[in-house]
């Protein structure tokens, strides 16, 4: 780097950057969860309430307005992610009650789908009180044995884990931190092999309960229902629910365009929005996206949106189960 270009860049550092005019919400679930350690779940109470404070704070706009929305106050937009089913019975009703608008970016191959996302089915098969075998075996990939130790002991405290720390920060020798190490291993997997590897825990693991009708991700009726809502838009969220930058550019490009492809050929209209599935992008995949037609994209990143967002790496503020006064802090620690 040359003194001349390390100057500009300094100079570019120190002036203030523009305020953000906005804030996309990221929401998943509206549902009372028995458990909920990637704390995706708002119950239908609090989304009430939380709906009420942006209504009287905000205007809240449809997502692809939100980049031209720069006059007249502040605006919030509302998305939903994956594609559960609750998002048409418990989230769209309150939001038609509000006349608020959504983008909901579904999981296209995830519609019909017989079972549970897979995060849920293996929080299903390993967040439980009961004991654990002291080696669980997956075959998939190369053979993998995943060894619980002391997780493997039954535990009473698993809720009290869950609310202290995101699976993520919890102890390796917790049951959610046991959990978290074979998420992490699962996730890179693409959708046929890690689904062989649920099914080899799920033999190895007493109690399953089987798949919960209050995880389940829509079916297609559902989804020609929700989309004929009014306010309703309907984003893309990959087929498979993949990490795209762990995929070959052509793999990407399948799961990108696909998604795309099955959603208007559904719904009989444009899908002009999509969502990266955990967040997870690269230049390559904000490039696909872009060539396969659509308009923008939104990231996981926390952060307002100004007149200098990339469309296609738009931020998202992740809702918790908080109560709308809550919410509406969070919102204008990001807005300034």
């Amino acid at each position: 780097m040359n003194v001349r270009h390390a100057i500009r860049s300094l100079y570019r550092a120190a002036r203030p950057r523009p305020k953000s005019h906005a804030v996309v919400l990221m929401y998943h679930r509206v549902a009372e969860c028995d458990l909920d350690p990637w704390k995706l779940c708002v119950s239908p109470r609090r989304f009430g309430e939380q709906l009420e404070s942006l209504m009287r704070e905000y205007r809240i706009l449809p997502l692809h307005d939100l980049a031209r929305a720069e006059a007249g106050g502040k605006a919030v937009a509302i998305t939903f992610d994956d594609g559960y089913a609750d998002n048409l019975h418990a989230a769209a009703p309150a939001l038609a009650q509000h006349g608020a608008p959504a983008c909901f970016f579904l999981t296209s191959g995830a519609l019909d789908m017989p079972r549970e996302f897979w995060w849920d089915e293996l929080e299903r098969l390993l967040l439980h009180e009961d004991g654990l075998p002291p080696a669980i075996e997956v075959s998939v990939g190369s053979q993998r044995v995943f060894e619980p130790g002391r997780a493997a002991e039954p535990v009473t405290d698993l809720r009290q884990q869950v609310r202290a720390n995101p699976p993520w920060k919890a102890g390796p020798r917790t049951r959610l931190g046991f959990f978290y190490a074979v998420w992490q291993a699962l996730r890179v997997l693409n959708e046929h092999d890690r689904h062989v590897a649920l099914r080899e825990i799920a033999t190895q693991i007493a109690g399953d309960g089987g798949t919960r009708a209050s995880h389940r991700s829509m079916t297609r009726e559902e989804a020609l229902r929700l989309a004929g809502m009014p306010g309703v838009q309907i984003g893309a969220h990959s087929v498979t629910h993949a990490v795209l930058p762990a995929l070959a550019p052509e793999m990407q490009s399948a799961e990108i365009r696909d998604s795309k492809g099955q959603l208007e050929e559904l719904l009989g209209r444009p899908v002009t929005g999509f969502a990266y599935p955990f967040g997870d992008y690269g230049p390559a995949t904000a490039e696909l996206v872009r060539q396969a037609g659509f308009e923008w994209a939104c990231t996981t990143e926390s952060g307002g949106v100004n007149r200098h967002t990339d469309p296609f790496r738009m931020p998202r503020m992740a809702v918790e189960d908080c109560d709308g006064r809550q919410l509406v802090q969070q919102i204008h620690g990001l807005l300034g």
